[in-house]
């Protein structure tokens, strides 16, 4: 088939949400690998579509907060556990989820189902705890864009923090930054913008965000999060780190001691808020 422009648009938008989201369903391990108690759970989107996660209890006495994980682009909850884990050695009890599309979660993943599905997500870990005061929002790469579109977006109680490792500042400029100049002037057309986080990462404020980001990060360069951290109101801080690649900062027990020692003071704000 000779591959014409009128071609090229038909197949733009199928080249826009390939970009973006690279599920699979093959499982990677699972809480009990790490001897962490959990119950799967099961709970809907807004649209009905039914999405399957973990609700981990840390294994340390001293109980901090509840993380929900919003992880990246590749593979589904199960790969991505082995970033987060160490999480709850330290206090944390953990929500893991997979969005439509991903592990055993139902449907075909897009940008406004994803959104809904991390809404979602948040409204089931605080019915899955109702006890617990302190939830943070940790999201890597796609799940950090989601993570503070959402927040600034929507209204939830009791959240004390949104963590974004290497986000990105829109859709379009992603996208834009990983097509040639041939095609750049398609991008407004067929990937929409309405769920970036450029549009409201001034709204997570009054709650503390915490931006992140390696020097070295290929997939998502850093000027991403240093223009999202320039519209950004205060409580806000900027983790610039040299020549850490993309997702690779936890990794280092020098940032996890840096970050606990983080969560547990919006804990601690939150806690002496009236």
């Amino acid at each position: 088939m000779k591959l014409t422009w009128h071609t090229l648009i038909l197949f733009l938008p199928l080249l826009a949400s390939a970009q973006f989201y690279y599920p699979d369903d093959k499982k990677y391990g699972s809480p009990a690998d790490f001897g962490l108690q959990y119950d799967d759970v099961t709970f809907r989107s807004s649209d009905g579509t039914e999405l399957h996660g973990w609700n981990i209890k840390t294994r340390s006495p001293e109980k901090v907060a509840t993380i929900i994980h919003f992880h990246g682009n590749a593979q589904n909850m199960s790969s991505h556990l082995r970033g987060v884990e160490w999480l709850a050695s330290r206090g944390f009890d953990l929500f893991l989820f997979d969005y439509r599309g991903y592990g055993r979660s139902a449907g075909k993943p897009d940008q406004d189902g994803v959104f809904d599905d991390c809404v979602a997500a948040i409204k089931q870990a605080q019915k899955l705890n109702p006890s617990e005061e302190h939830f943070i929002i940790y999201g890597q790469s796609l799940g950090a864009a989601n993570a503070i579109a959402v927040v600034g977006e929507t209204q939830f109680t009791k959240v004390s923090g949104v963590i974004a490792e290497a986000p990105f500042y829109s859709y379009q400029s992603i996208s834009r930054d990983k097509v040639n100049s041939l095609l750049d002037i398609f991008v407004g057309l067929v990937i929409s913008d309405r769920k970036s986080p450029h549009f409201v990462v001034q709204d997570v404020s009054p709650i503390p965000l915490l931006l992140v980001h390696g020097t070295g990060d290929r997939v998502i360069p850093i000027s991403h999060s240093q223009k999202l951290f320039a519209k950004a109101k205060s409580p806000k801080d900027f983790w610039t780190v040299p020549y850490a690649r993309h997702l690779g900062i936890f990794h280092e027990i020098e940032y996890q001691n840096k970050l606990v020692s983080t969560l547990k003071g919006w804990t601690e704000s939150a806690s002496e808020e009236p």
